[in-house]
């Protein structure tokens, strides 16, 4: 299955760790080094200060995907489970007499199981009419791990409950993912996410009910406000996103607007601090995250809505509905609409803007798929692509039918009905999506005499590095901002 720029679920899924010793000095440089780890001493460190084991021991648990879409779990050479075409199923710990799994086999939601080796017997651990996202483990479960707008967790351990009423007492956010621990189970590096400054990892003790705090949160005196924004599309279905606001009093109601898709398709975007919403935010826009059709979280339906040519659109058509919500709302000027994204996301703001050529004001993206039926055609390392979901999720290269449908929704097909600016950013050493693809995109419109700025480079699915990553913010929102009108 495709990924792009998010991991699945973003937040919980992997463990991105690096480290800096100074103090950052932006947001974009704290978002990307504020992690924290146990090196092989058992003691919490930067990731710089890592030092790996010399050995590790070969985990015997292996995920296989079938050429229909269906995940296997094996145990060496045995099959120990196998889930439905297209679910999710993935292993997150085991011991000597049980797997444990997350899957969305037989469920509406994504379920944490707990499978016995021997006899093959399954036990569901978590609430079935909620997405879980992972368990909190260490010779035992002591927790569930649930993802919505923001995470919750419930608790088997008594040690674990208290220690958790402690820090949401003593931090004011019951938002909190317990990550990882020490060989003996009883320090645990635990991230708490607020919805207005940044994240800040902790080292807690569940043996004493104490915890230190790892992070230097960068000094600011404004930060941005957030919350959860719901709205119904036009098929009646409910669709969370998050409103991210202009700081102060300077900027007021209805605001400019960027849209802001996340990447995936396959994640969410959560109540919690980005750097990348409050620095366009602080430029006076409003910035809108939409959980469109395909995202996850919401259950197994409404991310397999998203799937197929006709569940891409839904999910498009997903984010315009929502920024006609906000017009009618009183949000936002509506003669100054913009629209942003990064991969996944990129495309997303790439195809509206041919879809909905009257919306948006101007676009722009960060190393977008541009052309979907060439991506499924694509064999690069990092792109995520398995033959069975892909054909799932996408459709199947060998059906015209199908790749035609794709190409009505690719912007390299929909380049002559973009009337807007384009900003374009793509590096040439990309291995999750072909340069490629947004080489032929900008051939295109610049064939039909569109407008379109192209920043090309040697880098690969992301920037070089936090500052590279900033310059390309400033310059993304001054691009947006010259084309503002009537700016109250």
């Amino acid at each position: 299955m495709r990924y792009f720029i998010c991991i699945i679920y973003g937040f919980f899924a992997v463990l991105y760790f690096c480290g800096c010793r100074t103090s950052p000095s932006s947001y974009f440089e704290y978002t990307e080094k504020n992690f924290f780890v146990f090196d092989t001493n058992d003691k919490a460190v930067f990731f710089e200060e890592y030092t790996p084991e010399q050995t590790k021991t070969e985990n015997n648990i292996k995920r296989k995907m079938t050429d229909d879409g269906c995940t296997l779990i094996y145990e060496g050479e045995r099959l120990l489970y196998k889930g439905n075409p297209g679910d999710a199923v993935f292993p997150v710990a085991e011991d000597d007499r049980f797997l444990y799994l997350l899957t969305e086999k037989d469920s509406k939601y994504q379920q944490a199981v707990k499978l016995c080796k021997k006899t093959g017997k399954i036990s569901t651990l978590s609430k079935k009419n909620k997405e879980c996202t992972g368990i909190i483990y260490h010779k035992k479960v002591h927790g569930i791990i649930y993802a919505e707008d923001e995470f919750s967790t419930d608790f088997s351990t008594p040690l674990f409950r208290t220690l958790h009423k402690k820090i949401i007492k003593d931090y004011q956010t019951e938002n909190i993912l317990w990550k990882n621990c020490t060989s003996d189970g009883k320090k645990w590096i635990v991230q708490l996410f607020f919805p207005d400054k940044p994240d800040i990892f902790l080292c807690c003790n569940v043996e004493n009910c104490s915890y230190e705090q790892l992070s230097k949160v960068p000094e600011k005196s404004m930060f941005c406000r957030k919350k959860v924004y719901t709205y119904k599309s036009s098929d009646n279905k409910n669709i969370s996103s998050i409103l991210t606001f202009p700081p102060g009093k300077k900027y007021k109601k209805p605001y400019p607007l960027i849209v802001f898709p996340h990447g995936g398709p396959q994640s969410r975007s959560m109540l919690a601090f980005d750097a990348r919403c409050d620095f366009l935010a602080s430029k006076g826009f409003l910035v809108f995250q939409p959980n469109y059709r395909g995202s996850t979280g919401q259950g197994k339906i409404f991310r397999k809505q998203g799937w197929k040519a006709e569940g891409i659109r839904r999910g498009l058509d997903d984010i315009a509905e929502g920024t006609f919500s906000l017009i009618r709302e009183g949000y936002v000027q509506r003669e100054n609409v913009f629209i942003f994204g990064g991969s996944w996301g990129g495309y997303c703001a790439l195809s509206l803007a041919g879809l909905y050529p009257d919306l948006y004001k101007a676009t722009a993206a960060f190393f977008p798929p541009c052309d979907l039926a060439e991506m499924l055609q694509e064999n690069l390392p990092d792109s995520g692509g398995e033959k069975g979901l892909d054909i799932l999720q996408y459709g199947d290269i060998k059906n015209a039918v199908e790749m035609e449908k794709l190409n009505k929704i690719s912007p390299v097909f929909l380049a002559e009905k973009i009337t807007v600016p384009v900003l374009l950013y793509h590096f040439e050493n990309d291995t999750v999506t072909g340069f490629k693809q947004s080489e032929n995109f900008v051939k295109k419109m610049r064939n039909h005499g569109k407008n379109i700025h192209f920043i090309r480079g040697k880098g690969s699915h992301g920037f070089a590095s936090p500052s590279e990553e900033e310059k390309a913010y400033i310059h993304l929102t001054s691009f947006f901002r010259k084309r503002i009108t009537n700016e109250k």
